[in-house]
C-alpha cells in the first residue's frame, strides 16, 4: 500500500481554495489547512464585533468549500451572500460558523462538527486558538493596526512600503498545528496576500521555529499580481525577501511562480485597483532556493455586487499548481 503523504497549506483567502481544491483529488494525500486568526474585515469583522470570543470565520469557510465533496446544496448555503436588507454583505456560511462556535464554545469542536457534516476527510486548523490584530509599521514610521485597515488601505498612503509586521497581543501557536508541521512531508505557504494572509500566520509564536525544525520540503507559491498597500511593484524575489524576514534564511526549498501574463483586458481591470503583474527577475540566489516557473494562470474571478472588499481578479489554475506541488512530495 502506498504511504499517505501529509501536506500542509498555510495562508488564507482565495489562495486556500486554489491549493486545496487542486490537491484534494489526489489519492493517498492527507491535507491540513492552517488559517490566520487576524481577519477583521467584511462579514467576518461584523460578526466579531458582536462576539469578541469568536475566532474569524471567513478563511475557514473558504477552506470548507475547497475541501468538501461536490454538494451543490451546501455550496450554495456556505457561499450565499445577502445582497439587500439588514444582512446585506453578510455571508450565510460565516453566520453558521459563528453560531456553531457560540454553541460549542470551542472552535476545534465546531470545525470537527462541520467537517463531519460536510464529509470532509482532511483537517482544518486555526493557526492559534486566540484572536489577535495584525499590525504593520510603514517606512515613514506610521503604525497601522487591524487586518482590515491594512487590507483595504484605510488611514494611510498605500504607496508607502511596509517596514515590518507583528501581531498584538502575542499569541502561541495552536498545538495541533505544531504537531501537523512536525509530521508533514510538504508544507505549502501561499499564495495569498503577503502580509494579511501569510505573514499574519508566521508572526504567531512557535510557527517559524516549527518550520525551521521541520524535515518537510517547504514551498512558497508566489502571487500572480501585486496588492496595493502591501506589495507595490514587487517581483517574485521581493515576496521571498519579505517571507525570509519572518522565516529566516535557508528555510524555503522551492518557490513556484506564474510566468504567463494575463490578458490586457484583465490587466487593465487590475490597474484600477492598483495591482501589477509579479515579474520574475533574475537575481542572485544566495539561498539555493529552487525556482519553478510555469503557466499557472487560471480563470478570472467574478466578484459579487454585495462583496465590498478589494479582491484580486486573477487566480492560479488549481490543477496545474497541484500537479507541480504533488511532484515535490
Amino acid at each position: 500500500m502506498q504511504k499517505v503523504k501529509k501536506i500542509i497549506y498555510i495562508g488564507g483567502g482565495t489562495g486556500a481554495s486554489v491549493v486545496l481544491g487542486g490537491l484534494k483529488v489526489h489519492k493517498n494525500v492527507q491535507l491540513t489547512s492552517v488559517y490566520p486568526v487576524t481577519d477583521s474585515g467584511g462579514s467576518t469583522g461584523r460578526l466579531l464585533k458582536e462576539n469578541k470570543d469568536l475566532l474569524p470565520m471567513g478563511d475557514l469557510r473558504k477552506m470548507l468549500l475547497a475541501l468538501m465533496p461536490e454538494n451543490k446544496t451546501w455550496k450554495d448555503i456556505l457561499d450565499f451572500r445577502f445582497e439587500k436588507g439588514e444582512f446585506e454583505g453578510h455571508n450565510l456560511g460565516n453566520i453558521i460558523i459563528a453560531n456553531l462556535q457560540e454553541k460549542s464554545g470551542d472552535i476545534e469542536k465546531a470545525i470537527e462538527e462541520l467537517c463531519k457534516e460536510l464529509k470532509i476527510k482532511d483537517k482544518i486548523m486555526p493557526v492559534a486558538l486566540k484572536r489577535a490584530d495584525l499590525c504593520v509599521e510603514l517606512e515613514n514610521g506610521q503604525v497601522i493596526k487591524s487586518e482590515t485597515n491594512i487590507d483595504e488601505v484605510i488611514g494611510f498612503d498605500g504607496n508607502l512600503k511596509i517596514k515590518k509586521a507583528w501581531i498584538e497581543p502575542k499569541i502561541k501557536a495552536n498545538p495541533s498545528v505544531l504537531k501537523a508541521i512536525k509530521e508533514a512531508n510538504l508544507i505549502v505557504i501561499g499564495p495569498g496576500d503577503l502580509y494579511t494572509s501569510v505573514v499574519a500566520c508566521l508572526c504567531v509564536s512557535g510557527i517559524a521555529n516549527a518550520l525551521k525544525a521541520s524535515r518537510a520540503k517547504i514551498v512558497y507559491v508566489s502571487n500572480i499580481m501585486t496588492k496595493f498597500g502591501q506589495t507595490n511593484n514587487f517581483s517574485v524575489q521581493d515576496h521571498v525577501d519579505v517571507l525570509e524576514q519572518y522565516l529566516g534564511l535557508g528555510i524555503l526549498d522551492y518557490v513556484i511562480y506564474n510566468k504567463t501574463k494575463p490578458s490586457l483586458e484583465i490587466l487593465k481591470q487590475h490597474t484600477e485597483i492598483k495591482g501589477n503583474f509579479v515579474e520574475f527577475l533574475n537575481q542572485k540566489n544566495t539561498q539555493k532556493i529552487n525556482y519553478i516557473g510555469a503557466d499557472l494562470l487560471g480563470k478570472a474571478y467574478k466578484k459579487k455586487k454585495s462583496d465590498v472588499l478589494i479582491r484580486s481578479l486573477i487566480h492560479h489554475d488549481s490543477k496545474k499548481l497541484a500537479k507541480i506541488l504533488f511532484e515535490l512530495v
